[in-house]
């Protein structure tokens, strides 16, 4: 995970100072700390349509 300065959260959409970059083998996905917070509490879901090729 890498943090990046003035981005689009892909979960609420909203422009915010700092965005965090997750990324495994086959996903990858820029949340702010907020929607990354409940990604791990377990109330937001990965779209696994979300795939890009390595």
């Amino acid at each position: 995970m890498k943090i990046m300065n003035n981005g689009k959260c892909e979960q609420c959409e909203q422009f915010k100072e700092e965005i965090l970059h997750l990324q495994t083998r086959k996903t990858e996905y820029h949340f702010c700390t907020g929607c990354l917070e409940k990604y791990f509490e377990g109330q937001i879901v990965f779209d696994p349509t979300n795939y890009w090729e390595e």
